[in-house]
């Protein structure tokens, strides 16, 4: 299973902490978080990431999008983290449904060009 909470709750309590959920080791195979431009909390998701409960198993971002506001320094902040986290194992880029829809890359060349850059690095399988 991939157990993705937010990196921190709302209100941002302890009885709302990704620990106040989390389901055991015995039934989580992965775990990550979603991260978005609007709502980045870096610093949350270091401390999601050191938790000693969760920290040997593999790291994904299963839903990440950018917004219209978002330069490419959110996108290279975002991939930096990663470079830093050799657990991090996927990244998933929400574009949503729409073929124009307001969180396609499409719409924002320089976040785009960006992406594709970071996209380069070894670390990162090809895919199409």
């Amino acid at each position: 299973m991939l157990w993705l909470p937010q990196v921190a709750g709302a209100p941002d309590t302890r009885a709302h902490a990704p620990a106040a959920y989390w389901p055991g080791a015995a039934h989580v195979d992965w775990i990550g978080t979603d991260f978005y431009s609007k709502f980045s909390n870096f610093s949350g998701l270091d401390r999601f990431s050191r938790n000693p409960r969760w920290r040997r198993l593999p790291f994904a971002f299963g839903e990440g999008r950018s917004g219209a506001r978002t330069a490419p320094g959110f996108v290279h902040r975002l991939f930096g983290w990663i470079r830093r986290h050799r657990h991090v194992r996927m990244v998933v880029y929400n574009q949503g449904h729409q073929s124009n829809g307001p969180f396609r890359l499409t719409r924002y060349p320089r976040s785009l060009a960006a992406v594709r850059a970071e996209f380069r690095s070894p670390r990162f399988d090809a895919q199409p």
